[in-house]
């Protein structure tokens, strides 16, 4: 069995995805990447998780826990999200709102944008708060 495939099964059977809604997989995105940032800056995230779900075609719970994509979803334990941030993250994944990335796939720190972008190869989009936001094709399984 490959790395790639153990580390799926891991990941299924250590976090509960399929009991989830994607809402709060998405809720759960913003809270940590994005909890301290403007409401702007919470939708450029919520933008990046919903726009590799329309090109990939998975749910957003997927996306969110695909290996590698996010450090905090190797927690066990599930974050605790604020109502607030569920609501925002109900009407967004509900397409409410613009994307202000205009259809980026990948985001990071200022801090560490120029290493980021060079080590994938992306195109940068837009930086808004805290984040650079880059075009370049999502990759799924």
């Amino acid at each position: 069995m490959n790395n790639f495939i153990k580390a799926t099964i891991l990941l299924l059977l250590s976090s509960n995805i399929y009991a989830k809604s994607d809402d709060l997989c998405l809720a759960e995105a913003i809270y940590n990447e994005a909890r301290g940032e403007s409401e702007l800056g919470k939708q450029a995230v919520s933008a990046v998780v919903l726009n590799r779900a329309k090109k990939s075609g998975m749910s957003l719970c997927k996306v969110v826990y695909y290996p590698g994509q996010f450090s905090w979803t190797k927690r066990k334990k599930s974050s605790k999200v604020s109502d607030d941030i569920l609501e925002l993250a109900k009407k967004l994944s509900h397409g409410k709102f613009k994307d202000p990335t205009n259809g980026s796939t990948f985001f990071c720190t200022k801090r560490i944008m120029k290493r980021f972008q060079k080590a994938n190869k992306l195109r940068l989009a837009t930086i808004i708060g805290n984040h650079a936001f880059f075009y370049g094709e999502f990759v799924s399984g």
